[in-house]
């Protein structure tokens, strides 16, 4: 290793005369740590410009970069994150694990945007997250699962089966433009229901969130096509809807509501009505890429970064961003799903009953 920093110096041109860029390594059992000291010199602008560099010197992908006034340090897994296979898995003090090394806690933080081509594999890592949130609790009982999906597709039949047999109706479920405003009215009657009965003015409420509270359950609005369905209901409907997600958005995470937004192209427009704005964006504590997205729409789900992305090949595959514990896109694959969907259909079945008791 101390040879391999010293050739990259002198590959860089990181030295003179007088002095040499200061770059140290730490080796771990799980990470390799290179620090690029900021000694106020010539060298100090480039510390954060090597991260392609370093990962071609080491022949691993970049998990994270620390850059403060005093050094810039890349970080690097030593060894590769495992995909899970969905029959494994389970969801310990609500958290839902995407890999092995990557998981995040439900509403922390708060918030799903997910974005890829058709055939990316968006409905793949949703199908296996509907898993997830049917097994995540509050003290008041299961999550209760509401979809948006103006296809009428896989999501649809998936949240009929949870309807049937936790309600013997379908009752959670919207299809169009009409339908999905009705559902979302409902849910944001339920969160201000929750805020007026679970929150006071007194000092007892101070620091309260829903998993302080006796009967709190989760609930999860998973919205398929987001754009596309505005783009087809009329301006006082697509009104409506607008006013109901801007709604949950910014004050859902409190009451254990979160959204789960699936769109094929993650643009930006400065009218909420035509799609999803900035302001909104940046409301989404977890935003994930599937399949190899343009560097256009890459720039628009992520923001800007120095990121390179390699070229994603497998199904359910993508790059995740998680608040609070990236810095930038990280290369996922999500768990391995079964090709029998009856096998799936069985798993579901069994989340309900869980969900249930």
């Amino acid at each position: 290793m101390n040879y391999k920093i010293r050739k990259f110096i002198v590959h860089n041109n990181l030295y003179n005369d007088d002095i040499s860029a200061e770059i140290g390594y730490l080796v771990t059992d799980e990470q390799i740590l290179i620090r690029f000291k900021k000694n106020a010199d010539i060298f100090t602008n480039k510390s954060s410009q090597f991260a392609n560099h370093f990962q071609a010197l080491l022949d691993l992908p970049l998990q994270d970069i620390v850059n403060n006034n005093t050094y810039c340090e890349y970080i690097f897994d030593r060894f590769p994150d495992n995909r899970l296979d969905f029959s494994s898995r389970e969801v310990l003090n609500n958290t839902i694990k995407f890999t092995e090394k990557i998981s995040m806690e439900f509403s922390r933080p708060c918030h799903t945007l997910i974005c890829g081509s058709t055939s990316s594999g968006k409905t793949y890592l949703v199908s296996m997250l509907i898993l997830d949130y049917l097994r995540i609790k509050g003290k008041g009982g299961g999550c209760d699962i509401y979809v948006c999906d103006p296809k009428s597709a896989d999501l649809a039949i998936i949240c009929r089966r949870i309807d049937l047999k936790k309600y013997g109706k379908v009752q959670n479920l919207a299809v169009s433009d009409n339908e999905i405003a009705r559902l979302l009215r409902e849910v944001n009657d339920e969160m201000e229901r929750r805020y007026s009965e679970w929150f006071t003015e007194d000092e007892h409420s101070f620091g309260k969130t829903w998993t302080d509270i006796d009967n709190a359950k989760p609930l999860v609005v998973i919205i398929d096509e987001f754009s596309a369905v505005l783009s087809v209901a009329n301006p006082k409907v697509a009104k409506e809807i607008t006013g109901y997600f801007n709604n949950l958005l910014l004050k859902g995470r409190m009451v254990g509501i979160e959204i789960v937004l699936i769109m094929q192209r993650p643009d930006i427009s400065s009218n909420s009505n035509n799609g999803l704005t900035g302001q909104q964006r940046d409301q989404f504590g977890v935003r994930i890429g599937m399949g190899n997205l343009s560097s256009y729409a890459r720039t628009m789900l992520y923001g800007h970064t120095d990121n390179e992305f390699q070229t994603v090949k497998e199904i359910g595959a993508g790059y995740i961003m998680i608040d609070g514990q990236h810095t930038k896109p990280t290369y996922f694959e999500a768990p391995l799903l079964p090709q029998n969907s009856m096998d799936y259909l069985n798993v579901l079945d069994k989340a309900i009953l869980e969900n249930m008791s």
